[in-house]
């Protein structure tokens, strides 16, 4: 039986919060011990916490946040066993350590302005730190990558750009078994804008109190309803939510759930009449196609992986932005027109079909068997 190592410093899930790139880590184990290979997850975060909770636990709590069966992780492991045949790094940085094959999120030695804009201050300075020493390495480390693989067309192009090296891209899972067969119809759904996200700097969730001042000033009926996790630096973030909502008078218009359960987030996206993505030139982003996997139309930045890869660029898919106020309209338009709401709700549930999770697991089981192959010619 082979052995593989899934690889992931899990530094974003201790400072920032529970996001998609741990998701995905979890995933790739499970599609490779369905597969019937012997998985192993490491990383730094792992070894500190088999200390304190049990293996059990720790891949339970996971699970269980992202809505996997528990069964689906009986037999993954942690650690890094000495003997191993590939290693999976599915962090996207040279942090995790060398691989075989690498999975990246966004081109982590790109400038931190090309992918996190909202970055300011600290954080902005830690983010450069990061970018610089990914910079200065990535060219050394690229060489050793047997496969390496991008989550969207913008990431692969950034890729291929910087290193000459043409990615293979394979989308992110997304659990649309989570989700009921059939939309639930507009009358039936509540009147609240979800904005799914990771409070924490980058992702812009603090600009949210001027677009629901923009909303209010032209007579929207609708609040804004932020849910996502709070990691060790999201919290002066979420102080800048409330601070902002009070100082335009939109208190009234903004509710914030933080770490909710799976069972919660999915009758979030269900019942919602809009779904905001408010992360600037994301590459991806995974709780858009929750949404469109609830039948929720989706509002998303025009320089996203999402506009491209998910909506095609096209607006009976989903509505696309690239300023606030063109957010608004948008959201204007979908509140007041009944027919706009039902196309992009039909369509997008239609849509979402295409980045279930079991296309990911078997992409991933097909690039790993090729690359154990490759090694031992």
């Amino acid at each position: 039986m082979s052995i593989v190592v899934v690889r992931h410093h899990m530094m974003s899930l201790e400072y920032l919060g529970a996001g998609g790139s741990e998701y995905v880590t979890l995933e790739a184990a499970i599609a490779l011990n369905k597969a019937g290979f012997r998985v192993y997850l490491d990383s730094l975060i792992g070894k500190r916490i088999i200390d304190k909770v049990s293996l059990a636990k720790y891949l339970y709590r996971l699970s269980q946040f992202y809505g996997i069966p528990v069964e689906e992780i009986y037999g993954i492991g942690l650690g890094n066993p000495y003997h191993k045949d590939v290693v999976f790094n599915t962090s996207g940085d040279v942090l995790s350590g060398s691989a075989d094959i690498i999975y990246l999120h966004f081109p982590p030695f790109e400038k931190i302005d090309s992918y996190y804009p909202s970055l300011k201050g600290f954080e902005k300075l830690a983010g450069s730190i990061y970018s610089y020493i990914n910079k200065a390495l990535y060219r050394i480390a690229f060489k050793k990558f047997r496969k390496v693989i991008a989550n969207s067309s913008i990431t692969a192009k950034l890729v291929e750009k910087y290193t000459g090296r043409k990615p293979i891209v394979i989308h992110p899972p997304v659990n649309t078994n989570l989700f009921p067969k059939k939309p639930l119809p507009r009358d039936l759904r509540d009147d609240y804008i979800l904005v799914v996200s990771r409070i924490s700097p980058e992702k812009g969730v603090q600009n949210i109190p001027l677009l629901a001042k923009k909303l209010k000033q032209l007579g929207s009926e609708l609040r804004i309803v932020i849910a996502g996790s709070l990691g060790r630096y999201g919290r002066r973030v979420l102080g800048k939510i409330y601070e902002y909502s009070f100082k335009y008078n939109v208190e009234d218009k903004i509710e914030i759930v933080i770490n909710p359960s799976r069972r919660k987030l999915t009758e979030l996206y269900c019942n919602a009449m809009i779904y905001l993505h408010v992360t600037p030139r994301e590459h991806f982003g995974i709780s858009i196609v929750e949404a469109m996997a609830a039948g929720t139309p989706t509002v998303i930045p025009s320089d996203s992986g999402a506009w491209i890869d998910v909506a095609m660029l096209d607006s009976s898919i989903a509505l696309s932005y690239s300023s606030i106020d063109e957010a608004v309209k948008n959201i204007m338009a979908l509140e007041s027109n009944e027919d706009l709401w039902n196309r992009l709700s039909q369509n997008s549930f239609k849509r979402a079909k295409c980045f279930d999770r079991s296309i990911f697991h078997k992409k991933i089981a097909s690039i790993v068997s090729e690359a154990i192959l490759e090694k031992h010619k």
